[in-house]
């Protein structure tokens, strides 16, 4: 926002005046303010009509010069759930244009200045707002701001089938896991009636309901689970899927 000053002579009475901007935007005031929102050089003209209709118009060129406006703008590497706790190095990348300078905010309370493609490491899980500010050396700005997720990696594998024939090898579903302190799993046949249920990791299903094997088929599994990571215990999870029983 420019403001402009009328500094023309009091006499005679002057009963209107026009100014010009430059970009085709007039105004009536006495002393007028604009705002250019597009760069460039300028030529600013004012217009005073005496009561008695006389004028006198004064031009100066190239009055205004607006400086370009920088367009903040990045991207990352790697992409959405390549991102986790096991993977937290994150390569961002400004393809911002028209900047001298830039300034990033990594969203856990890091930041860095200049560097046009920075490496951040990501201590935790969580989402965070990566904010990337540019700057010209006329001091034009430009924001974006970002999400960026850091995935959890899941301690509990469960497998997808199964062959309860005896011969020592794969014959119990059992899910496999790490810093579980508590466990609850379900199986359930085809029309939706639970045939085994376990609250130790320990304890897989050998495929026997009521001690009968059961046919080769597609079963259910619905499983509860609790981690812990050190000394914290986090919330509740749940996985259903599906169980193939071969023979």
């Amino acid at each position: 926002k420019i403001n402009f000053t009328n500094l023309s002579a009091a006499t005679p009475p002057v009963t209107s005046w026009l100014w010009s901007f430059g970009n085709g935007t007039i105004s009536n005031d006495y002393s007028a303010s604009y705002t250019y929102n597009t760069s460039g050089t300028f030529n600013i003209t004012l217009k005073g009509t005496s009561d008695s209709g006389c004028v006198n118009t004064l031009t100066k060129p190239n009055y205004i010069l607006v400086h370009p406006k920088p367009i903040a703008n990045f991207y990352y590497t790697p992409e959405g759930a390549n991102i986790n706790v096991l993977n937290p190095e994150v390569s961002f990348h400004s393809t911002s244009f028209g900047d001298d300078d830039r300034f990033w905010d990594f969203g856990d309370g890091f930041s860095m200045l200049t560097e046009q493609n920075p490496n951040h490491v990501y201590a935790d899980t969580g989402v965070y707002n990566i904010t990337l500010i540019v700057s010209t050396t006329f001091g034009c700005f430009d924001t974006i701001i970002a999400p960026l997720k850091v995935n959890e990696i899941s301690t509990l594998y469960i497998p997808n089938a199964f062959t309860p024939n005896g011969n020592g090898t794969n014959d119990v579903f059992i899910p496999v896991g790490l810093e579980l302190y508590e466990f609850n799993m379900m199986i359930f046949n085809r029309w939706g009636e639970k045939i085994f249920e376990s609250t130790t990791l320990n304890q897989g299903w050998d495929g026997k309901y009521r001690g009968v094997l059961c046919q080769p088929d597609v079963y259910v599994y619905k499983v509860i689970y609790k981690e812990a990571k050190g000394s914290t215990k986090l919330q509740e999870k749940s996985r259903f899927g599906h169980v193939t029983l071969l023979k």
